[in-house]
Formats: structure tokens, sequence, C-alpha cells
């Protein structure tokens, strides 16, 4: 795999190999070989001598032998690597390590503006692909990861319904079942003392009151084994929190209500009279069966906002502890998922219970929901890195060819020397007198190397000889100074085919 990734990289080379310098060309192997036996572990490394042998090979990095390398091996940076903000540095880094080479290398200004470009367009839009694939692979990993948590905590939600019904079945047994053996009790206490009745059937009255409670017992232990949690019980039958006072009134139970009619004036949400009723007939069971005798007060206040419902009932001598108190945990959790508080305590000598329900229920969190926004914001972070992969060398790119012509224009406007002026000049002329007609800058390409020969300890400068961007074989001035006098004048070619001439 290595080896064959390394042959399709050297083609480059190998096409211009046999014209080249053997020592170059060997070298430009070794640089791709080592580069791709680093790419997997270290890209980043990889990278770095892949750029450094451009780099050697050209300040312009534009080179034949490394066409295929530099895009190669920055694909695998963005490819391979996690911490992208460290690939970042590293290309600012070989950034500044060839404009310091462009800098100490002289040669034409224009180079710089290459190597920027080779760099944008050789290693940053590689670079940007292959952190867009990054990202999308791991969307798709993370999909599937997530269709799997999605299975195993189906199952999971099957098991928890599976709970959750059992533990509405043990609440609708306390909350019905319990409270009918709780007036049952009542009502054959009330039996047992009524005067007139002989001896045996008082005494199978108090059997049955003493049945009936040994009952309530057992429903409780048996709830205690059906509910693993408290949870939000099924729809009580349809009656009124007055209603049911009147039935246990009937039953024997000494109770008083103090609220609002069978149909109240304001309308209250049926989750919220369904959880008030559920509160007043638990606190009711609970007095007839703790407190038998003692007087109950049921009191409801309605407002616009909410419903306030306080059940008390004095502590007496006869009075037994509470129990599990299961029946108030299962108060408290129904009051709080629609969104109201449940307090029950001792107050003044009295066990009052007090809920506190408003009208408007909260919104249950929509995970599902969430889960969506999630994906959906993952996949906008994609869409993004697709954008950016693109966008960013499109702007760098225009950036670039907007600055070089930029330069170039500016730097052939005031690099050309007028031909009148030129004319002008004379040997022995002082340099100054001779600056003074000059352009501010000299032209950066220098002529071919058969140009006249340089006078012994002179200074040699260049320009242009006209503003023409398109002329082919454009002559250039050259003035060379020494002791500050123009000592030669010359007009030589870019073209070195060209035909020189004479002064």
């Amino acid at each position: 795999m290595a080896f064959g990734l390394w042959l399709l990289l050297i083609l480059p080379s190998v096409s211009v190999g046999p014209y080249a310098p053997w020592l170059p060309f060997v070298a430009e192997l070794s640089i791709i070989a080592v580069a791709t036996a680093l790419y997997q572990r270290v890209p980043l490394v990889a990278l770095f001598v892949v750029a450094i042998g451009a780099m050697v090979d050209d300040p312009s990095m534009l080179t034949e032998a490394y066409i295929f390398a530099l895009p190669f091996f920055g694909y695998s940076v963005g490819r391979r690597m996690e911490n992208q903000r460290q690939a970042m540095y590293a290309l600012l880094a070989i950034l500044v390590a060839g404009s310091v080479v462009n800098v100490l290398v002289p040669g034409d200004p224009y180079e710089w503006f290459v190597m920027v470009a080779v760099l944008v367009f050789a290693v940053v839009f590689p670079w940007l692909l292959g952190r867009y694939r990054r990202h999308y692979d791991e969307l798709v990993a993370s999909g599937w990861q997530r269709a799997e948590q999605l299975e195993i905590a189906q199952d999971a939600i099957a098991a928890q319904e599976r709970l959750r019904e059992r533990s509405r079945i043990a609440q609708d047994m306390h909350d019905s079942l319990g409270h009918d053996l709780a007036l049952i009790t009542l009502r054959a206490g009330a039996l047992e003392v009524t005067p007139g009745l002989d001896s045996a059937h008082r005494a199978a009255v108090k059997e049955l009151r003493i049945s009936a409670g040994a009952a309530t017992e057992r429903l409780q232990d048996i709830i205690g084994v059906l509910r693993e949690e408290p949870t939000a019980p099924l729809q009580p039958r349809d009656e009124s929190i007055a209603q049911l006072v009147a039935r246990a009134a009937d039953s024997g139970l000494p109770v008083h209500f103090d609220g609002a009619p069978a149909k109240p004036l304001t309308p209250v949400p049926d989750a919220i009279r369904w959880a008030a009723h559920r509160v007043a007939q638990e606190a009711l069971t609970n007095a007839a069966k703790h407190a038998p005798g003692a007087q109950v007060q049921v009191k409801v206040r309605e407002s616009p906002a909410q419903t306030v419902l306080t059940i008390t009932n004095p502590i007496t001598d006869s009075a037994k502890a509470p129990g599990g108190q299961r029946g108030l945990a299962g108060l408290a959790e129904r009051v709080r998922l629609v969104g109201g508080t449940l307090d029950a305590g001792i107050s003044e000598g009295a066990f009052v219970v007090k809920a506190r329900l408003p009208h408007q229920i909260p919104a249950q969190e929509d995970k599902a929901l969430d889960s969506v926004r999630h994906l959906a914001s993952v996949r906008r972070r994609v869409r993004q890195g697709l954008i950016t992969a693109i966008a960013v060398p499109i702007a760098l790119g225009a950036f670039l060819v907007i600055g070089y012509f930029g330069f170039f224009f500016w730097g052939t406007w005031n690099s050309t020397l007028e031909a009148s002026d030129y004319s002008k000049m004379r040997v022995g002329q002082s340099e100054s007198s001779v600056r003074s007609s000059l352009p501010i800058r000299q032209y950066w390409e220098r002529p071919p190397v058969d140009e006249p020969a340089k006078p012994e300890g002179a200074r040699c400068e260049y320009y242009r000889s006209t503003r023409n961007l398109f002329v082919d074989n454009m002559p250039i001035y050259r003035l060379c100074f020494k002791d500050k006098q123009l000592l030669t004048k010359n007009v030589v070619f870019e073209d070195k085919e060209a035909e020189r001439p004479q002064e």
C-alpha cells in the first residue's frame, strides 16, 4: 500500500527525472518516501517534510516534483488529525518559512505570491476537504451509534413502561379499594355500637371490622410489591371533591366541607381537578384509618391562577401513627407532575395536608425533540465545514489574484524609465542629477546572464522602457554607477535570443 502510494506520488519527478541532475532527483524521491512512511502516524510531520523539500527545490514551491505530494499530504492532515488547531498553526508556520526563504533568496518578488497561491490551492484547500471528510465520517459514525443507543433505549423504555403500568395499577388499587375498605371499616365500627344488636351479631360485625382492617393492611403490602416507584395513577372516576366528601360523610366519617360547589365557577384543567380529587381521597382515607372519630375539615379555595386544597384532622388519643406513607409519596409525585406542591405534617395538634395546584400545567421536556435538534446542529456544522472548504480557498485565491495584479501594475508603472529621460543621460553625469529623473523603484526581473559585462566595482540598476504589459522582448535600461557618477548606460533585453541594438 505505502509502496504503491509512493510510486503514484513520484510520477511527476520520474517524468522529468532523466533530464534533471541526478542528485536533486534522488533527494526528491527520498523526501516523498519519508513522508509516505510517516503520514499515517504523524501526518503533520509528513506535510512539513514535503513542504520543506518543495521550498528547497523552488522558493515559489511551484515545482513538478511535489505537484501530487503537497495536495495529498495536506488532505491527510485534515483527514487524520483530531486537533485541527495544531494543523492551522502548522500551515501558518509553513507560510512564514516560505516567506523567509523568498526574502533570503534574491529573485522575482512575485514568487512570494506564487508561493502563497501554491499553499492555498495545493495545501489549504485539500486540508479543508480532509477536515470536512473527517467531520462527515464522525457524523455518520455518530448516527449509527445513536441508532444503536435508541434500540437499547427502546428495550429500556418497554421495561420501564411495564413497571409504570404496575405502579398505576397499584396506585389505583390503593386509591379506590383502600378508600372503600376504610369506609367499610368505618361503617362496621358504627354498626358495632348500634343499640339493640344482640351479642352474636355484634361479634360478627366486630369480626367484619377486624377483617376489613386486616384486608387494608394486606392491600398495602401487596401494593408495596407491585409499585417500584411512585408515578401518576390512572384517571379517577368523575366526581367532585364535594361529592367525595358527601360520600364519606354518608359512611359515618365526621367531615365538614368548606369550598367550591360541585361545578366550580372557575374553569379548572382536568389534570388539576383529578389531582385535587386524589389528594382529598387519600387524606380522607388516612383520617378514617389513623384518626377514627376525629372531625375532618376539607377546605377548597379556587382562584384564576391556582387551586388550594387543605385537609385537616385533629390528632386524638386513639389516633395511630401513619404507616409507610406510600399514599402521600404517590400524591406528592402526582402533584409535582402538574407543577404543584404538597405539604403534609403535624401543625398545632392536627395533621394537615395542603396542596397548591397552579392552573397552568408546565410543559414536559421533549427529549426526542432535543435529540433531533442536536442532530440538526451537527449536520449544520458539517454543511458549514463544506462551505468553508470551498469558500475559503476561493476568497484567498481572489485576494491573491487581486493583490498580485495590483502589485504588478503598481510595480510596472513605477519602474518605467521614459525614453526621453534615458536619452538625456550622459556617461560621466553625477548620480544625483541622474537619479532625479529615475522612477521610484527598479525593475524586479533581471535580463539574461549574457548581458554586457558589468564594469568592475560598479553598481548596476535596471528599469523598464515601457508600461505596456504585453510587449515581447521588452528593452531594459541598465544604468551602472561608480564613484557617484554614471559609468555606463546600456539597453538589454529580457529574451536572450532578442537582437541587441548598438548604442
